[in-house]
């Protein structure tokens, strides 16, 4: 938004609010952005389509901005912009265990896809047969799920490669990269997005009441680590400063605590965040 003058005469007071990415949205090509200029007692504008705007003694209607206007000027919205991309990474890069290996989502043309690379073999391919696999879990969870927008965004590659487990929303499943088939999997000793496992897969890290515990797949309580921590003055967690706290708050999202396991998995490196005096911001959305 651009906030255009303020006129004071008297007890008057002008002021004029534009939408740029409205009015450039509405103008079309070949329309650069407006200016404004303090005139007199009033405030002219000049926007889009060569019109002008008065504000002041006399008011002379402006061009209209319609709700399909805005509707138009939302779609150049890094988020709505981005999805006109083709070849760009969606997400992050996910390593395969202690290999060189990592895959990464990537919007092409033809829909999403998720490639393998190896740096090591000098290959880029695609993760899987994604239409044998969209085919398959269709086929397994009974319903019809698209080859260029799996129903999922992270998968774990299993038995060296010939396998995955993947999650679409509460189910689990397990797939043979071999024959294409999928079986939902017991996941009774995996552990959740909110949990930080241990090397070795056998222990996990979480947070309680704003302290740190520590359990193993089959103990639901487990064993607690700290027990000072309270309100904004607590274990592994993640700065205010930040507006993702606001998304994670309102969407429920799962969040491991910022910790390190040693490689051995007998200690764990964490902070205690002090926050208590620092004051409340309010995100208006």
């Amino acid at each position: 938004m651009v906030q255009a003058s303020v006129d004071r005469g008297g007890d008057r007071a002008v002021r004029v609010w534009r939408a740029v990415t409205v009015a450039l949205a509405a103008a079309g090509p070949g329309v650069g952005l407006g200016v404004c200029a303090v005139v007199g007692l009033g405030v002219t504008a000049f926007a889009a389509h060569g019109q002008t705007a008065t504000a002041g003694a006399g008011v002379r209607a402006g061009p209209v901005v319609t709700a399909a206007d805005y509707a138009r000027a939302e779609q150049f919205l890094p988020g709505n912009a981005v999805r006109h991309l083709t070849g760009v990474p969606i997400g992050p890069v996910t390593w395969v265990g202690d290999t060189d290996r990592f895959w990464y989502r990537v919007r092409t043309a033809d829909g999403e896809r998720f490639i393998l690379v190896d740096p090591n073999a000098r290959t880029r391919r695609d993760a899987f047969d994604h239409g044998r696999l969209a085919a398959a879990l269709s086929a397994a969870a009974d319903t019809a799920y698209d080859p260029a927008g799996m129903p999922f965004t992270t998968f774990e590659l299993a038995d060296g490669g010939g396998a995955l487990t993947l999650d679409i929303g509460a189910a689990k499943w397990r797939c043979d990269l071999a024959d294409y088939t999928c079986a939902e999997r017991d996941a009774s000793t995996e552990f959740g997005p909110a949990e930080l496992a241990s090397p070795d897969g056998t222990r996990a890290l979480f947070t309680r009441d704003h302290n740190l515990r520590v359990r193993t797949a089959d103990d639901e309580e487990g064993t607690q680590l700290t027990d000072d921590g309270e309100p904004y003055w607590d274990y592994g967690s993640s700065p205010e400063g930040n507006t993702s706290a606001v998304t994670i708050r309102r969407f429920g999202v799962p969040v491991p605590p910022a910790a390190l396991w040693s490689p051995d998995g007998r200690r764990v490196a964490t902070h205690q965040l002090d926050q208590r005096g620092v004051l409340e911001m309010h995100l208006v959305q």
